[in-house]
């Protein structure tokens, strides 16, 4: 069902008068994102198979073979473990490992043979030939219902078959994010976390050599080293008395939909959010400039005082104004890169050609490292001046931002998306200051997309996606080859996220007070 609101009447002429017209919609979080009236066609209410619950329990469908719950047995926050078990165990535990003395299907007195259920080979037990787990040893379908259970090897390898995962940090949390490739489903996601560096996961399939072992998945930071997603994660065996964390699926269609809130823009997009995520909407007249203001300048380059720990420039590193998209730059380098048109294969913005880079390897790095696993330890964790393009292209007063720094201004500014600013063509997003006294000025961030093997990612149509996507000067240090930047897009907001070093993205400078 769906129920429309009409921009007539009042409020339409409101709309058509007022240059500076906006539609704010407040977020749950205490976050906001505001839009330019003349840029929206009409905002509908309505329903999304995406999202919803099953017995009380939130759902993602990433358009697979299974619904995936939201967040663990055990907790509902997607960014908080739930409970740990032991596997065919539906008694949640704090410890790392359950005593074969204590698990249910184990018999001391037959040390040779000691399984007693879910056993395919008489060298480890009884033969029963169950291979997965029933419901009442599946801790997802005795604490949520009979309608989620644990997912099979198959289907923990078909989401990250299908679905294309990114490291990000949620609230603080580090977490996989596993974003949906299936038409229909682009922009749903499913986040794991892992505030303790790694979380491991059950499945409910027993691993089939040794009925001693199941098998797990394990959310980790899939991006170290040169090893696949599918060998870091897995599912890989581990014994069936060491605990993980169980994140439940479903195939029911007895489901309660999540209504949502679509605000349909008049070059065709539409934004969606769920209404759970909506605190209020409602449309103002606003005084405020819905451009970005310079407020002063150092050597010659201007900067906008938002009231916050930095100054931040009016414009990014090689470009001459706010709308101007400048130059992508790989983390460390101060020039773009220019690939050799000698070879047949891309050689810009990959190990071939980056500065740091040992042995052509991208997890070897040769500054900037922590870890003797990847590469020279300097114990280096923030760009110097020599590396930082801002500070080389313009001068000693500038520099990169930090993440710390790039979390501040996204968590002090709304957010205005426009894909015109000031009759540019220009897409992007106008951030402007909620700090007290500061209310009227704002920067605006130009979305270039990021670039990798001298190519930029393209969506199902062949267009170049064009989100900002933000460099710091902060090193991933828990994986060196990597470091962290700041994105934002329509449907997920702001997101804190590690890249390689090797790929090209935006640099916005900042100078300190």
């Amino acid at each position: 069902m769906k129920k429309e609101i009409l921009l007539c009447g009042a409020l339409m002429l409101s709309l058509a008068s007022q240059a500076e017209s906006f539609m704010r919609v407040e977020l749950a979080d205490g976050t906001f994102v505001d839009y330019k009236g003349d840029n929206i066609k009409n905002v509908t209410f309505e329903t999304t198979d995406k999202t919803g619950s099953i017995q009380g329990k939130k759902y993602v469908d990433l358009g697979l073979s299974v619904k995936w719950a939201a967040y663990d047995v055990g907790s509902d926050n997607a960014n908080e473990n739930g409970s740990r078990f032991a596997w065919g165990l539906t008694t949640p535990t704090t410890e790392t490992q359950v005593p074969w003395s204590e698990y249910k299907y184990f018999d001391e007195e037959n040390n040779d043979a000691p399984l007693t259920k879910y056993c395919e080979n008489e060298r480890f037990g009884k033969v029963d030939s169950l291979n997965v787990l029933e419901a009442i040893d599946d801790a997802a379908s005795v604490l949520w219902g009979d309608e989620w259970r644990m997912p099979t090897k198959a289907e923990v390898a078909e989401l990250i078959r299908v679905c294309h995962a990114a490291v990000v940090r949620n609230n603080g949390v580090l977490a996989n994010r596993f974003t949906s490739d299936e038409a229909g489903y682009e922009n749903v996601a499913l986040t794991f976390p892992y505030s303790s560096g790694l979380s491991n996961y059950w499945t409910s399939s027993l691993y089939e050599t040794n009925s001693i072992l199941a098998y797990y998945y394990q959310m980790v930071d899939f991006t170290s080293g040169s090893s696949t997603i599918e060998s870091a994660i897995g599912p890989k065996g581990m014994g069936r008395g060491g605990t993980a964390f169980v994140r439940a699926v479903s195939t029911s269609e007895n489901v309660k939909k999540d209504s949502t809130v679509v605000i349909h823009l008049n070059n065709g997009e539409a934004v969606e959010y769920l209404s759970d995520q909506v605190k209020n909407l409602f449309f103002y007249d606003s005084e405020a400039s819905s451009t970005s203001q310079e407020t002063g300048s150092l050597d010659g380059y201007g900067y906008v005082d938002l009231g916050l720990s930095v100054l931040w420039a009016t414009h990014n590193v090689g470009a001459s104004s706010p709308a101007g998209r400048g130059g992508l730059y790989a983390w460390g380098e101060t020039e773009e890169e220019v690939g050799d048109t000698s070879v047949l294969y891309a050689t810009a913005y990959s190990a071939l050609q980056y500065k740091y880079s040992l042995d052509d390897k991208i997890d070897s790095v040769s500054k900037y490292c922590v870890v003797d696993t990847f590469g020279v330890v300097d114990n280096l964790v923030r760009l110097e001046a020599s590396d930082d393009a801002a500070s080389v292209n313009w001068s000693s007063k500038w520099r990169m931002p930090t993440v710390e720094e790039l979390s501040e201004l996204m968590e002090n500014c709304s957010v205005l998306f426009t894909d015109d600013y000031e009759g540019t063509g220009v897409s992007g997003i106008l951030l402007t200051s909620k700090v007290p006294g500061y209310t009227d000025r704002s920067i605006f961030l130009p979305g270039n997309g990021y670039i990798q093997y001298e190519q930029k990612p393209t969506d199902a149509e062949g267009k170049e996606l064009a989100d900002p996507y933000y460099w710091s000067s902060s090193l991933c240090e828990a994986r060196c080859w990597l470091a962290w930047q700041m994105t934002f897009s329509l449907n997920r907001g702001w997101k804190e996220i590690t890249f390689p070093r090797t790929i090209g993205a935006s640099i916005r400078p900042v100078a300190d007070k």
